[in-house]
C-alpha cells in the first residue's frame, strides 16, 4: 500500500513538474507566435489540428484504456496493437493528403489545401508513439513522458518563432506542429524499453475487445463533438473567429488543465490498482477531489479577475475582442477537470456502459447548442459550453449512483466552499478595472497578489480539506530537504 502511495505521488509530482514546464513553454511560445501573427492564421492551423485530432482516435481505437486497465496485457497483444495503429496512421495521411482539395473548396479558404497536405505526416507520428507512451504511463514512469513532451514542444516552439520572425505566417505554425512530433516520436523510441515484434494477431485481442469497443465508441462520439464547435465555427463563422475561439479557449484552459491533468493521468491507472477495495477507492477520489476544487475553481477566479489584464497585456491589443471569449470560457471551466477525475474512478471500475450513456447525452445536448448559436450568435455558444460542462457533472453521478463512492450531495458539499471564496474574491476584483496607476502588467500583478493571498488565506483561516492535504504532502517534502541540508 506505502509503495504504491509512494509511485503514486513520485508520479503526479513529476507529471506536475514536467507538465508545469513543458505547458510555461508551450504558453510563451504562444504568447510570441500571438504576437507576430494575426487571429486567421491561428484559424487556418486550428481547422487542420482540429481535423488530425479527431481522426486520430481511429488510430488508437479504444485500446488505449484497455492497455492502462488491463494488467496481464501480452507483448503479442500489444504488437498486434502496434501494427493496426500504423496501418491505420498511414491510411488516414493518405486520406488527408486526397482530401486536402475538398477541405479547402469546403471552408473557402485556398491556403488550407498545402496547410493539411504537409501536416497530415503527423498521423504517423501518433501510431508510431501511443503504445508505449501508455506503457509509461501504465508503469508511473511519468517522468520520461514529460521529458519527451517539453523537449519536443520546446524544439518545435522555437522553429515556428524562427520562421514567423522570417514572416512565413501560417507556415511557421505547419512546422512547429511537424518538428513537435518528429522530435517527440524519435524520443519515445529512445526512452521506451517496449519495441514491437513483427506478430500480428487479431485473435489475440479477444479478451480486450468489449471494453476497448466500447471505449472505441465512446471517444469517437467524444472527440467528434469536443472538436465540433472548432469545425463549426469555421464554417459558418471565420476563420477569424475561430482564431480568437480557440486561442481565449487556450488561455483559459491551460492553468486549468494544467491544475488538474497530471493528477488525472495518474489516477486512472491507480483506481484500476485499487478497485477492488472501496473504502481505500473513495479516500483516494475525495482526497483527489478536494484538491482538484481548491485549484481548479481558485484559479477560475483569479483568471475571470484579470481577464482583461492577461488577454491585452500578454497578446497586445489585436487580441483585445478575446476578452468577452475568454471570461465565459471560466463558466465551466472548474468543471471539466472534476469531471474527468470522477471519470478516472469509472472507467477503472470498468463501467464503460455508464461513459458511453454520458457522452450521447453530452452531444445531443452540444447540438442543439450549435443549432441554436446560428441563430443566437457565437456567445450563446461559449455559454452553453460551460453550462453542459457543469451539467456532465451531474449526468455522470446520476448514471452511476450506488456504483462509485460519491454522491451529488457529497460533491457538492465539496465544492461549494471553494467557489463561495473564489466568488466573494473574484466579482469585486473583476468590477473595478482599474486599481491605482500603471498599466495592464501592473494591474495583472496587483489583482494576482490580491486574489490569491485572499483565498489562500480564507481557505487557511476556515481549515478547508483541501488546505489539510496540501500540508500533509508537502511536510514529508519539506523534512527531507532539512535532512539533506544538515
Amino acid at each position: 500500500m506505502e509503495k504504491l502511495k509512494e509511485k503514486t505521488l513520485a508520479a503526479v509530482a513529476w507529471d506536475f513538474v514536467g507538465k508545469l514546464a513543458g505547458e510555461l513553454a508551450t504558453f510563451i511560445i504562444g504568447i510570441i507566435l500571438a504576437r507576430l501573427l494575426f487571429p486567421k492564421e491561428f484559424g487556418i492551423i486550428a481547422i487542420v489540428i482540429i481535423l488530425i485530432n479527431l481522426l486520430q482516435v481511429l488510430i488508437a481505437g479504444g485500446f488505449r484504456s484497455a492497455i492502462v486497465r488491463f494488467q496481464g496485457i501480452t507483448h503479442i497483444q500489444l504488437s498486434t496493437i502496434f501494427w493496426y495503429n500504423l496501418a491505420v496512421s498511414i491510411a488516414l495521411m493518405v486520406g488527408m493528403y486526397l482530401s486536402s482539395g475538398f477541405l479547402a473548396a469546403f471552408f473557402e479558404i485556398p491556403d488550407l489545401k498545402a496547410v493539411s497536405q504537409t501536416v497530415s505526416v503527423n498521423f504517423i507520428f501518433v501510431g508510431l508513439s501511443i503504445i508505449q507512451e501508455d506503457l509509461l504511463i501504465k508503469e508511473l514512469k511519468v517522468k520520461l513522458v514529460t521529458l519527451r513532451r517539453l523537449i519536443a514542444s520546446i524544439i518545435g516552439g522555437v522553429v515556428g518563432i524562427i520562421l514567423a520572425y522570417q514572416n512565413y505566417g501560417v507556415w511557421s505554425l505547419v512546422w512547429q506542429t511537424i518538428v513537435g512530433g518528429a522530435i517527440g516520436t524519435v524520443l519515445i523510441w529512445t526512452i521506451a524499453d517496449w519495441k514491437p515484434g513483427f506478430i500480428f494477431q487479431w485473435s489475440s485481442l479477444k479478451e480486450i475487445l468489449p471494453y476497448s469497443r466500447q471505449m472505441f465508441i465512446s471517444n469517437t462520439i467524444n472527440r467528434l463533438f469536443d472538436r465540433l464547435d472548432g469545425l463549426f465555427i469555421s464554417k459558418f463563422f471565420s476563420p477569424i473567429i475561430l482564431g480568437l475561439f480557440n486561442r481565449a479557449k487556450s488561455l483559459n484552459h491551460f492553468i486549468i488543465q494544467l491544475s488538474s491533468e497530471s493528477l488525472r493521468r495518474v489516477l486512472f491507472p491507480v483506481f484500476a490498482k485499487v478497485d477492488m477495495n472501496p473504502e481505500r477507492s473513495k479516500r483516494i477520489l475525495h482526497r483527489s477531489l478536494h484538491l482538484v476544487s481548491f485549484i481548479c475553481i481558485g484559479l477560475t477566479g483569479w483568471l475571470f479577475a484579470t481577464s482583461e489584464e492577461i488577454v491585452l497585456g500578454l497578446l497586445g491589443p489585436k487580441w483585445a475582442e478575446a476578452v468577452l471569449y475568454f471570461q465565459l470560457f471560466c463558466i465551466g471551466a472548474p468543471s471539466t477537470p472534476i469531471l474527468q477525475i470522477i471519470t478516472s474512478q469509472v472507467k477503472a471500475s470498468g463501467d464503460s456502459v455508464s461513459i458511453l450513456r454520458l457522452t450521447l447525452i453530452r452531444r445531443t445536448l452540444l447540438v442543439a447548442s450549435l443549432v441554436a448559436s446560428i441563430y443566437l450568435g457565437i456567445f450563446f455558444l461559449v455559454i452553453a459550453l460551460g453550462v453542459i460542462s457543469i451539467l456532465s457533472i451531474y449526468i455522470i453521478l446520476m448514471l452511476t449512483r450506488n456504483k462509485i463512492p460519491l454522491t451529488i450531495a457529497e460533491l457538492g458539499k465539496i465544492t461549494s466552499i471553494y467557489t463561495l471564496i473564489a466568488l466573494v474574491m473574484a466579482i469585486p476584483l473583476w468590477w473595478f478595472h482599474d486599481l491605482g496607476p500603471g498599466g495592464e502588467l501592473f494591474q495583472l500583478i496587483f489583482k494576482s497578489i490580491v486574489f490569491g493571498a485572499g483565498f489562500i488565506g480564507a481557505n487557511w483561516l476556515l481549515r478547508t480539506k483541501a488546505i489539510s492535504e496540501i500540508i500533509q504532502l508537502v511536510q514529508p517534502i519539506l523534512k527531507k530537504i532539512k535532512r539533506k541540508l544538515r
